[in-house]
Formats: structure tokens, sequence, C-alpha cells
């Protein structure tokens, strides 16, 4: 392992102890309270661990003070370092998004597709949130009024929704940068424009909605009997509710998701693991990672998916021929949610209970097994017929389409 690799591994963990130590304790201490309503001399035990829980969060504001500290030498800011630990996470994630100073030494590898940092994407999702939110808030806090921030943050679907296009539009940002910093060429990713199939991607998109229409309600049901509580959120769930909102809900399902999320999970980290450590860990771990970030229950379908749009891509060696499958099933999505909005007849405001889902579900459940009965033998088909029995790095389209290009 190069020095450089051991000093940001040693940071990070100065960090993860550091964060851990202030928010975990604060954390059980909000699940603690309420149920210590009954203790006779409640004050005192609540005032006790009050004051146990803010030394644990003053410790480990110290410890991730320091993490920042390193950090900053790291990267080549130690003059200033002491405005970032004091703004501390606030801090780290300015300086995680801040150019690096240091020139950092080669580091032989066979590739630049190797030096593109996968954990730097993923951090964005946590540190581009905490730089944005307060700047929307305090923009929004001007124009309507700040004692009226809750409500909009949580029940105005156009501002909630923007919010998450504006999140979305900046880590994307942050990865174009990234494929910059590590030289990578973007036409080994995307392949060739010539020649697209468009008729595969939408024929699986469809086959793969209808399996995800038939295993989801199975999966939801099964689960509503261990957390009934969640399933309701899920239930009762709006993705949209106004003309604006479907309108950017739908630029984030239709453009946004298919294009990043494709050029992030397969062209970038399937490549990049199945280059290292074969096709079969580079289709399993792109496929967890995919499924684990959309923050959902249906991880088995979200994993089915991101195996499906792998082996597009290996097929064809064009990235678009995913993006098409991608695209083409979240319109169906997005269809199917518009229209069940526009001529439902239920009360909007009514929510669906666990118990009456409950009851759909046995109404229905012979059309789930009919989808499941349709659909599971295609895609079992595509993805045997189409799983590589002979790999080599040589045929990833990465480095086949370096070889059509020169």
């Amino acid at each position: 392992m190069q020095n450089s690799e051991i000093k940001i591994t040693k940071i990070r963990n100065i960090a993860i102890a550091g964060i851990t130590c202030q928010f975990l304790p604060l954390y059980l201490f909000s699940l603690i309270t309420p149920q210590i309503e009954n203790i006779p001399s409640k004050a005192v035990v609540i005032l006790f661990m009050a004051f146990v829980v803010f030394g644990l969060f003053c410790l480990g504001y110290i410890i991730f003070a320091q993490a920042i500290h390193q950090y900053s030498k790291y990267k080549g800011y130690s003059n200033s370092l002491y405005v970032y630990s004091i703004l501390n996470i606030f801090g780290l994630a300015i300086l995680f998004l801040l150019k690096n100073k240091n020139k950092i030494k080669d580091l032989k590898m066979p590739d630049p597709i190797e030096r593109f940092s996968i954990t730097s994407i993923f951090a964005s999702y946590f540190f581009i949130p905490i730089l944005i939110v307060p700047i929307l808030l305090i923009g929004a806090g001007f124009l309507v009024g700040f004692e009226g921030l809750e409500d909009l943050y949580e029940n105005n679907k156009n501002f909630a929704t923007f919010s998450e296009l504006v999140m979305a539009m900046a880590i994307a940002w942050y990865f174009f940068k990234q494929l910059r910093i590590a030289n990578i060429d973007l036409k080994r990713i995307l392949g060739s424009l010539k020649n697209i199939n468009f008729k595969l991607p939408v024929g699986l998109a469809v086959i793969d909605y209808l399996f995800i229409w038939g295993i989801n309600p199975i999966t939801i049901y099964s689960i509503s009997f261990i957390v009934p509580q969640y399933v309701e959120n899920q239930l009762n769930y709006e993705y949209a509710s106004t003309p604006i909102s479907w309108v950017l809900f739908s630029i984030s399902a239709l453009i946004y998701a298919p294009i990043m999320e494709e050029l992030f999970f397969r062209g970038i980290i399937f490549q990049k693991v199945a280059a290292k450590q074969g096709i079969i860990r580079g289709l399993s771990i792109s496929g967890i990672l995919f499924a684990v970030i959309h923050f959902r229950f249906d991880l088995v379908p979200l994993f089915i998916m991101s195996i499906i749009s792998a082996l597009l891509y290996f097929k064809t060696k064009q990235i678009f021929t995913s993006i098409i499958y991608h695209g083409a099933y979240n319109l169906i999505v997005v269809i199917r949610r518009l229209s069940a909005q526009i001529f439902s007849n239920t009360d909007p405001s009514v929510k669906t209970t666990v118990i009456e889902y409950q009851q759909h579900f046995q109404d229905n459940f012979k059309l789930y097994i009919l989808l499941l009965a349709i659909s599971i033998p295609y895609l079992s088909y595509f993805i045997y017929k189409n799983f590589p029995r002979k790999f080599t790095v040589e045929n990833l389209p990465y480095f086949v389409n370096q070889e059509r290009a020169s």
C-alpha cells in the first residue's frame, strides 16, 4: 500500500471515531429518553444522561477536529486548518470539495480508471447536501420567512424536489471533476454512438418492470408484519404532487438517474472491480452498491436490474444501451405513478393503512404470481445467455473501446 493511501486511511479512521463519538450517543439518548418517563427520579436521570452525552459530543468534536487538521495538511491547506476544524463537519465538507494543492505522485496504476476514487463519490453524497441544504433553506427563509421553513421543506413538494435536483446536479459536477482529475477518457466509457440497439433494452425494461411489479408487493407484504410503520410510509409516499414537482421529478428520473447512475455504477465501478477482481465480483459489488444507495426495501430487484444493465453494457460495449434500459424502466414508473394520481378516485389526504394493503395483496396474489411467471424465465435466460464464460480484462468495454478508437 502506498504511503499516501496509509495516511488517508488513518485520517478516515480518526474522522469515523470522532463522528461516532459525537452523534451515536446523541441518537441513542433520543431513543432512550421517552422510555424513562415512569422512573420516579427521571429528571435526575435525564440530566445525568444529557451531561454524559454532551461530554461525549465535545470529545468527538475534538477528535473530529484532529482528523480535519491532518486532512488539511494532506490537501495542502495547513494555514487554514483551524478554520475548517472550528466549522467541524461543515469544514470537512468544504475541505473535501476543495482542490488538492499537494502534488500526488503517480500511483503506477495500469490505467487511469484505477486512479478514480469511488469512495470520494460516495462521500460526496454526504458532504454536498451538508453544504447545499443550509444555503437553500437560508435563501428560502428570506423569501417566505424563516418561521415557515419547517413546513416548507416537509410539505412543499416543489421545494423538496428542487432541492434534491440541485444536490444531484452538484454530485454530478463533482463526479465529472473526478473523471478529469483521473485523466479518464469519457469516450472509452461511452463507446460508439452508432448502431445502438433500442429494441433489446426497451424490451428488457418492460419485462423487468413486470418482474418488479410482481416481486415488490410480495416483499412489502412480508415486511408489513415486521415493520408496519415503514411500510405505511412507503405506501403513502408522494414523489410529486404539483405540475412543477412532477416536471422536476421527471427530469431527475428520466435524465439524471439513467445517465449518472449508469456512468458511475456500470461505467466505473463495474469495470474497475472486474478489472482487478474478476467479472463475478464486478457484477456483485456494483449491484450491491447500486441497490444499497437507493435506501429502499427493494434491494433484490435493484440488484438484478444492475446485473442486467452491466451485462447489456458488456455485451454491446455501449453505455447508451444501459442508459436506454434504465431510462425506459423509469419512464414506465413515472407514467404509471402519474396516471395513478390523475385517474385515482381516492382522496389523497386519506392514507392507506397496512391492514388495507394486506387485504389488497391477498385479493391480487394470483396476478403477482402470473407476472413473476412471465418475467423470471425471460430475465433468467438473458442473464444466462449473456454471462461471460471466458472473461478477460481486455474484453471490458473500457479497453475494447480504446482499441477501436486507436
